[in-house]
């Protein structure tokens, strides 16, 4: 009954239809789907984000849906447009990714052992490893976490034991702000997509804060540049504890189910035990 954290709002998933996928049977199909949706309850919306833009003529709805959070403002617009969300309910949508809120699984902030981590989407993982070697060729002491181990509270421990990061993946950036880690996005490959299909979930996530959303670094240009990038401080960047202890306190009040028991607990982690504050 709920659909949390990540890009899974898009045509072909749990809300929508590609028009396509109903081909000559349209009216049926979509006249069937609406029938068995009255027997259903809705679909309740927490923090999800869509991969990239789409237009309300590109989908057909097949569920009922109650909207308590979104990832940003990018998809909360595509919500309205596509008629999930009316003008009334807008203000009572929160903005803000619940991966927020993913260091309270520690029991405790683990100490610093790395210099510098590479967070790599899986599929950049090859060209994570390599961005690794050439910064351990320099001396730097780095940690390439990778983010399809098995154990998904380890990959956030890993994460939390780096002093900057560098990350393609956008939860790698999220865990990074919501610990006070320096960070910065990288881009190894857009595969095919264009600049804003592929920074569309990055966006999105950057418009619940004040400011614009941080241009990417290419990862060709990281290595290159190498211990340029380590000590050279516009290079880093990350949200305010002030910004992201206000999102994470709004995604707690807004998770729709009121007996289940959701704690902010990385306040009592210390999460600035090992890092400075930006205020």
């Amino acid at each position: 009954e709920l659909i949390a954290v990540g890009s899974v709002l898009f045509a072909g998933s749990a809300l929508f239809l590609d028009k396509s996928q109903l081909a000559s049977i349209y009216g049926a199909g979509k006249l069937f789907l609406k029938g068995v949706d009255v027997f259903r309850r809705p679909l309740n919306i927490w923090g999800s984000g869509f991969l990239m833009d789409a237009a309300a003529s590109d989908v057909v709805k097949i569920r009922r849906v109650k909207v308590h959070a979104v990832r940003g403002k990018k998809t909360l617009e595509i919500l309205k447009r596509t008629g999930f969300v009316k003008p009334e309910e807008v203000e009572s949508i929160v903005l803000g990714d619940p991966g927020l809120l993913f260091p309270s699984l520690l029991k405790a902030r683990p100490p610093i052992r790395y210099d510098l981590g590479i967070v790599p989407h899986f599929r950049d993982y090859d060209e994570g490893l390599l961005m690794g070697r050439r910064f351990a060729a320099l001396g730097v002491n780095v940690k390439v976490v990778d983010v399809m181990q098995d154990d998904p509270i380890n990959v956030i421990r890993e994460i939390a034991q780096c002093d900057k990061v560098l990350s393609s993946s956008l939860h790698g950036l999220i865990v990074s702000d919501a610990l006070q880690i320096s960070n910065r996005h990288i881009v190894f490959s857009m595969l095919g997509q264009t600049a804003q299909d592929f920074l569309f979930k990055f966006d999105d996530y950057y418009s619940a804060f004040a400011g614009n959303s941080p241009q990417p670094l290419d990862a060709h240009s990281v290595i290159c540049r190498g211990l340029e990038i380590m000590h050279k401080a516009d290079t880093w960047g990350r949200l305010t504890q002030k910004e992201v202890d206000s999102v994470q306190e709004r995604l707690i009040e807004s998770f729709p189910f009121p007996n289940a028991s959701i704690q902010n607990k990385n306040k009592n982690n210390d999460s600035s035990s090992n890092h400075s504050n930006s205020e």
